[in-house]
């Protein structure tokens, strides 16, 4: 049943039968959006042209990094696009409603049927999930198109096995009841099932004759075996339609996860396995520098593209050169989970991983995982992920998303290990540093392409520019609110979206703090240290 995109193309293009476009509606979540693009550009080397669309609304593919779009629509193209081509519709002029950052609105589905016939696929993402991995429909959803030929479902097996709870489950009254679970229980075979054969589950309003798929994204983190056998029993529980699990190559199956229960994984631990980090931005970095220097062999998992702005202390910036160096220690960007296991058993410098999602855990056997993403919610980590698990600031429950949870708001309880409960929530108020709290942070007033006009460690003054943010419509100068330092600042060229952090200046006015982990840092560091210990965890 796994396959790649290529293979899934090759399905899909079997129904098109001399149709002028093949159109295909994906619904539900766990990797939607990230199917769609993999087919993109199956399609795309087979000499296919594709137009991707929404009717809902879809993260914005130009503050993507490495989404190759060759023509973005307004409209209907004149004619049909050439071979080889990826276009991507942008948003009907006039359509209204409130739009989470950094994602971009659909035309109407009655718009977006004078697309048919301008290239080879016509693929819709007709639904959204808060990119979690699993959901049930509310009643205005999906956004189907009736003159959709195939309806692909998406489910991410990163909720499989796990407790239906909030943190994973889009919808969750709907999908409890529609799964015929209690908040809580186990996702298994068995609710999948359910969920895809329910009137009101994933394919709710599909029409009769529609072409039905069932999608298992992630499949990278179950073994083959495990994956038929988790088809098999959807199909048992009721479920007609096609059944696949789609692997975009993030991590090898060899090393994957051990069955414990039915339906249940946990990463196999080891006692020489790494510490894993998710996250290396400033404040993750201060942990893996307590980490490394109390003896913990650590590897780091970051995105692509990472937006922490106190680079001269992130080990992130490695993502951009290759390797990071913060205060005595060094991070090296590797390519591969063997690339990385090199470097950890030398363990001169520490392995940093293009991961985000942690599709490579199980072929490291983790004896610890930390989630420092600093996301201020959970964005996928789970008890199962390794033996103890501990996760960082808001967003997460002890006991129930972690094992252990570190308070990272400034004040009488930083640092402090919670075992039982939540951190502070966020307060959406910058912590204070030598007298200035909101003021010493700077955020853009606007998405576009932001242009650093500093260097972290010039001194500023009130009133100075410090950058611009550019978006081909409007240009607005970025000014310091304070004198100070400029300890943080975005790279130069980084796609912003409304709101987003882009700099922070210091009045304290040092140099020297530019250049060495923060207090809060080493304290945060030092309480996941303690929650390790007292869990015998040890180096």
């Amino acid at each position: 049943m796994l396959s790649g995109a290529a293979l899934l193309l090759d399905r899909l293009i079997s129904s098109r039968h001399g149709a002028s476009s093949i159109v295909v509606s994906f619904v539900g979540a766990g990797g939607k959006t990230s199917a769609i693009f993999a087919l993109a550009e199956a399609a795309r080397a087979r000499g296919l042209s594709t137009i991707v669309a929404t009717t809902t609304a879809m993260r914005d593919p130009r503050l993507e990094n490495g989404r190759r779009i060759d023509v973005f629509l307004d409209g209907p193209p004149p004619g049909r696009l050439p071979p080889s081509t990826l276009a991507f519709v942008l948003s009907d002029a006039g359509r209204t409603g409130e739009l989470e950052a950094g994602k971009v609105k659909g035309p109407s589905p009655q718009s977006l049927k004078a697309f048919i016939g301008a290239s080879d696929l016509l693929l819709i993402e007709a639904d959204g999930s808060k990119r979690l991995p699993i959901k049930a429909p509310e009643a205005h959803e999906p956004v189907v198109p009736e003159y959709s030929q195939i309806v692909v479902a998406c489910i991410g097996l990163d909720a499989y096995g796990r407790p239906a709870e909030a943190s994973r489950v889009h919808r969750l009254d709907r999908f409890l009841a529609v799964a015929g679970l209690a908040e809580g229980a186990i996702i298994d075979a068995a609710a999948i099932g359910r969920l895809v054969s329910h009137p009101e589950g994933s394919f709710k309003g599909c029409l009769p004759g529609v072409r039905r798929i069932l999608l298992f994204c992630k499949a990278d983190i179950l073994p083959q075996a495990v994956l038929e056998t988790l088809g098999a029993r959807v199909e048992q529980a009721g479920f007609v339609g096609e059944v696949f699990a789609l692997s975009l190559g993030a991590a090898s199956t060899d090393s994957a996860p051990k069955a414990v229960s039915d339906g249940e994984f946990l990463a196999a631990p080891s006692a020489s396995g790494p510490v894993i980090v998710r996250g290396a931005g400033d404040l993750a970095s201060g942990v893996i520098l307590r980490l490394r220097r109390a003896g913990y062999p650590v590897l780091a998992l970051e995105t692509a593209d990472p937006s922490a702005i106190r680079r001269t202390v992130a080990f992130s910036e490695a993502v951009r050169k290759g390797s990071a160096m913060v205060e005595d220690a060094v991070a090296r960007l590797v390519a591969t989970v063997d690339d990385a296991k090199v470097l950890l058993r030398e363990g001169r410098e520490i392995p940093l991983l293009i991961d985000p999602e942690g599709h490579t855990l199980a072929a490291f056997g983790p004896r610890a995982l930390i989630d420092a993403i600093m996301a201020k919610r959970n964005l996928g980590t789970s008890l199962g992920m390794a033996p103890f698990v501990v996760a960082l600031g808001p967003g997460f429950e002890a006991g129930v998303d972690a094992h252990a949870v570190i308070e990272t708001n400034r004040g009488h309880s930083l640092g402090r290990v919670i075992w039982k409960g939540r951190a502070e929530s966020d307060t959406g108020v910058p912590g204070e540093i030598g007298g200035a709290s909101t003021e010493r942070v700077l955020h853009a007033p606007l998405g576009g392409s932001f242009t650093a006009l500093e260097e972290i460690g010039a001194r500023v003054s009130k009133g100075q520019i410090i950058g611009y943010i550019n978006n081909n419509k409007k240009h607005f100068n970025m000014y310091s609110k304070i004198d100070g330092i400029l300890r943080g600042i975005l790279p130069e060229g980084y796609p912003v979206t409304k709101d987003f952090k882009v700099a922070d200046v210091d009045p304290r006015a040092r140099v020297e703090h530019c250049h060495s982990v923060s207090d809060k840092a080493l304290a945060i560091g030092g309480a996941v240290l303690e929650a390790l210990l007292a869990k015998g965890v040890l180096p």
